[in-house]
């Protein structure tokens, strides 16, 4: 009876604590996963003050949920220091420093996390083996919660990794076409699906590039590369390292980058939209930092460096040329 939840029968225990204990929420509080999915439970209750609902074991239907859910709170910033770990079945909470989404999926065979960062957000996720990954906004990290035969994590987005080296037992990370097998280790990783070249800047330890098993490089510290798809080879850059891992301290430096790569940087920082229109320059290199400015005040700012005109809806903007 372990994996049937008598779903009713939970939220009247869980909404009037003065409610009669039922016969058969005796028998199935018995066994020990289901005790620990009861009171993962009630820690969630007493956070959010709301009965979850019912969620069903299906990994479509589910991230549906969280999609659905994360567009009415994306706004929302909450600082919930609680590390839930779902054993008896799949349960939907909220995780972060900013405010994320994590989902355990259940199936037959394992155990899977998935964290999502949205636009405007930077997230912290702790590992099962203590290893820690900064989310950069719009982007998800999914691994399995034993970490104890493999380290498997995959990535859409940018993360920074903190890797905790654990010999015999290998940490990899995979993202589109590419593998990194990690070796104790820090390093920035982007990879976003509408950008062509993913990145791999390494601070500290070692990282070998892999595309399936053809071995393409193995990174050492201060080196930064690009994946070219069409190639299938991998170019080193001049970029620099505290750039390109800024946003992770709650600062973003731009250096001599084009209008368009600009703007993209500033979508994830800002939590917007932006679109061009009309016949805007942008090729045209920018350099600055961003710390604590409104995106108005920067807006204002490259307005100054590149004339530009700029509209502001909401989370939506656009970017024209500025009038003679």
């Amino acid at each position: 009876m372990k994996n049937q939840i008598p779903w009713n029968i939970l939220m009247k225990q869980l909404g009037n604590k003065d409610t009669k204990s039922d016969p058969l929420f005796n028998e199935w509080i018995q066994e020990k996963e289901n005790r620990q999915f009861w009171e993962e439970l009630q820690v969630i209750y007493s956070v959010n003050g709301n009965i979850p609902e019912y969620y069903e074991p299906d990994h479509r239907k589910g991230w549906n949920n969280i999609e659905q859910r994360m567009i009415r709170s994306v706004r929302h910033r909450g600082r919930v220091l609680y590390l839930l770990r779902i054993a008896a079945s799949v349960l939907l909470f909220m995780l972060g420093a900013t405010g994320y989404w994590l989902v355990d999926h259940h199936d037959q065979k394992a155990i899977y996390s998935e964290v999502v960062s949205p636009y405007g957000h930077k997230t912290m996720v702790l590992l099962p083996d203590s290893s820690v990954v900064w989310l950069n906004g719009s982007s998800r990290v999914r691994y399995k919660t034993d970490f104890s035969k493999e380290r498997v994590v995959e990535l859409e987005g940018e993360a920074l990794f903190e890797v905790q080296k654990r010999p015999g037992n290998l940490f990899s990370v995979t993202s589109g076409l590419l593998r990194l097998e990690v070796y104790g280790t820090k390093f920035n990783f982007r990879s976003f699906c509408g950008e062509k070249e993913p990145e791999i800047a390494l601070i500290s330890g070692s990282v070998g590039i892999y595309n399936g098993n053809h071995h393409l490089k193995t990174m050492k510290p201060g080196e930064v590369v690009v994946y070219s798809p069409i190639k299938n080879k991998l170019l080193t850059t001049d970029s620099n390292l505290e750039q390109i891992t800024s946003w992770q301290s709650g600062e973003l430096i731009i250096n001599n980058m084009p209008l368009t790569e600009v703007f993209g940087y500033l979508e994830r920082w800002y939590g917007v939209d932006i679109a061009f229109t009309g016949r805007v320059n942008t090729g045209q290199k920018l350099s600055f930092k961003v710390k604590t400015e409104s995106l108005r005040e920067l807006l204002s700012i490259i307005d100054r460096i590149t004339p530009v005109e700029y509209t502001i809806d909401g989370q939506h903007v656009k970017i024209s040329n500025a009038k003679n």
